[in-house]
């Protein structure tokens, strides 16, 4: 090779790995309600992310993939008048149908909110096509391409019923020049940018199924004399009970636990077995409030075993 052309080659690579190190920050476009809880990932700087701590992922066996928005940021190099709007629209459906493709196998894809649905909302917030031309000449002269097609995008996991948020995204990828369908090809970047976001998703929601999040499962009632009564809660995993009261009028005992849920099909649960006579489970956020509705007044005492909560509950 020509001194000349590889001095040119050496400045070149160093000009793109200096453009890697500089991506710029994706705006917010308010498709997300929420921005102030997401953080940026020390290995990912363009990457903005947040997760809560205590979602009950396994309760969730159906998944509605919303149409994927575009809505461009201000300061976007895709402007309408460069980037057609079939073609982007056309990228926001490779986009949904490349996430479907990849949830299918574990989840039901359905259009209709209900219990145990988690609901994906994502949005194409910019996108740069590669320069094919400048690339063919690029190679020829300095054997790499030297035009890099880019996409960004925001994105949200949620309750479809409650709208709670478990995880949101801001998120920006630019093309290898590795990659030859990625610089040779108009949206071959973008197109693998989606394709690479939708794997993620995936490999997110594999990761949080073998999460083993607290959450209240089962319960049952044993006569253990004519004046005890133990009540049985089994958590999924050890239960980290932070408080623990009980009320005269009315009479009752209320559990508070962080970090749980509640996994049982119903709020109010019907008992009527020894003192006890309802079960009710309030959530706030990742706290539970367990409160059990009694007949009369009583004396207690709970012990914590393995993932049971056993509440030995003695009647006056």
């Amino acid at each position: 090779m020509p001194m000349k052309i590889l001095i040119i080659s050496i400045l070149v690579l160093t000009s793109l790995s200096l453009a890697g190190c500089s991506i710029k920050k994706v705006e917010e476009t308010g498709f997300l309600h929420d921005y102030s809880m997401l953080k940026v990932l020390p290995d990912s700087p363009e990457t903005r992310y947040f997760e809560t701590d205590c979602a009950l992922w396994k309760k969730y066996k159906k998944v509605i993939v919303e149409p994927v928005v575009v809505r461009f940021t201000k300061d976007s190099e895709a402007k309408l008048n460069d980037v057609e709007i079939p073609e982007v629209q056309e990228l926001a459906d490779f986009f949904r149908q490349e996430m479907i493709n990849v949830l299918k196998e574990k989840y039901e894809i359905t259009t209709l909110e209900g219990p145990n649905v988690l609901r994906i909302r994502t949005a194409i917030v910019d996108v740069k096509p590669t320069n094919v031309v400048s690339n063919v000449i690029s190679k020829a002269l300095f054997y790499v391409p030297v035009d890099l097609g880019e996409a960004a995008i925001e994105g949200e996991l949620a309750d479809s019923i409650t709208g709670e948020r478990y995880a949101a995204i801001v998120d920006r990828k630019i093309g290898s020049m590795l990659s030859i369908l990625g610089a040779y090809t108009e949206w071959g970047h973008t197109k693998t940018a989606f394709e690479d976001w939708a794997t993620q998703l995936s490999e997110l929601l594999r990761e949080m199924l073998q999460r083993n999040t607290q959450s209240l499962d089962s319960f049952e009632t044993q006569l253990i004399s004519t004046k005890e009564t133990d009540l049985i809660l089994r958590f999924a995993s050890k239960p980290l009970l932070t408080k623990h009261f009980a009320t005269d009028e009315p009479s009752r005992i209320s559990l508070d636990f962080d970090l749980a849920r509640n996994g049982l099909e119903r709020k109010f649960n019907h008992v009527n077995q020894g003192p006890v006579n309802s079960l009710v489970v309030a959530e706030n956020g990742c706290k539970t409030r367990v409160i059990v509705q009694l007949k009369g007044l009583i004396n207690y005492q709970a012990f914590i075993e393995g993932e049971t909560l056993r509440l030995r509950i003695t009647t006056w």
